[in-house]
């Protein structure tokens, strides 16, 4: 993402198909990762990434994360067993259903919360979701401080491209969720954090780097914390610079919205907020001020 906002490019302006990454590794590489399969497994560590030759070309170190939490389509992702989150532009905030689980069990959305002046929408759905663990938000501290976020994966199911060194792409036609790791992000201004997983092989993005494309927005970022050793939710994908950049952009949610979001109460959605530009916070600190409406008049 560019320092201007005009140059951004919105992910949902074409359907979903997953992103761009290495042409050195095996596609199945970055599909099987994003579905938690062969040595992705929940939990398994000291994970050996191997190039088409058989080269190893990094390793990951920190537990592996269940990304059950990750629609089907990968615009949208639990936050409690009844409700999920996602971008709100290209139609994202009027979703009528959502799957989930490796069985595709498909859930009706009987409640659509879009923020008036964010891309962020909450998503309310007709039952309770068992076959998938929601997303922690439990954030805490800046997620640029490296020695306690010291991982970021992501998966979405987005245009796919596979990037040589030389920069060219190469288009990879289909449907598939995939997903891969993404450098320590930035505060960029607006509201937003930004990184750079298109400089595709830069070490710093991991040795899985993953860029989301067209069909990427909503899809989710995560962080590991290495002192509560937990992954836990950080934002959403809004943007990135092109099919050819390299920054992609995303809004950062506070933990404190959230929780009070998803109470077991009857609540109004954004009527909880006593200054909503503090949703996404400039310096990913709490805001200075919250508040809840003593009298409600909508439910989520």
């Amino acid at each position: 993402m560019t320092a201007s906002v005009a140059l951004s490019v919105s992910l949902s302006a074409l359907p979903a198909e997953a992103s761009t990454v290495s042409a050195e590794i095996p596609y199945q590489t970055f599909r099987d990762f994003a579905e938690n399969k062969g040595v992705f497994t929940p939990g398994a560590t000291g994970i050996e990434i191997k190039d088409k030759n058989g080269n190893a070309v990094g390793t990951l170190d920190v537990p592996m994360i269940d990304f059950s939490s990750v629609s089907r389509r990968g615009s949208l992702t639990l936050l409690s067993q009844g409700y999920g989150v996602s971008a709100k532009h290209g139609g994202l905030g009027d979703v009528n259903n959502a799957s989930f689980g490796y069985d595709k069990n498909n859930y009706t959305v009987v409640k659509n919360n879009k923020h008036s002046g964010l891309d962020f929408s909450l998503h309310r759905f007709s039952k309770l979701i068992t076959e998938a663990a929601p997303a922690d938000i439990n954030i805490s501290g800046q997620l640029s401080d490296s020695s306690q976020y010291t991982a970021f994966y992501r998966a979405g199911a987005g245009t796919q491209y596979i990037k040589e060194r030389s920069g060219k792409q190469t288009h990879i036609p289909g449907t598939f969720l995939t997903g891969g790791t993404v450098g320590t992000p930035w505060y960029s201004g607006n509201n937003l954090i930004s990184s750079s997983p298109g400089d595709t092989y830069n070490k710093s993005q991991g040795p899985l780097a993953s860029y989301g494309q067209m069909g990427d927005s909503g899809s989710p970022l995560f962080a590991y914390d290495s002192l509560s050793e937990k992954w836990s939710l950080a934002g959403v994908t809004l943007h990135n610079n092109g099919v050819n950049g390299q920054k992609t952009t995303g809004c950062y949610y506070l933990k404190i919205i959230l929780k009070i979001l998803l109470q077991p109460i009857s609540i109004p959605l954004f009527h909880l907020i006593k200054t909503v530009k503090n949703i996404c916070h400039g310096h990913m600190m709490q805001p200075k001020a919250w508040a809840v409406f003593s009298r409600m008049t909508n439910s989520l």
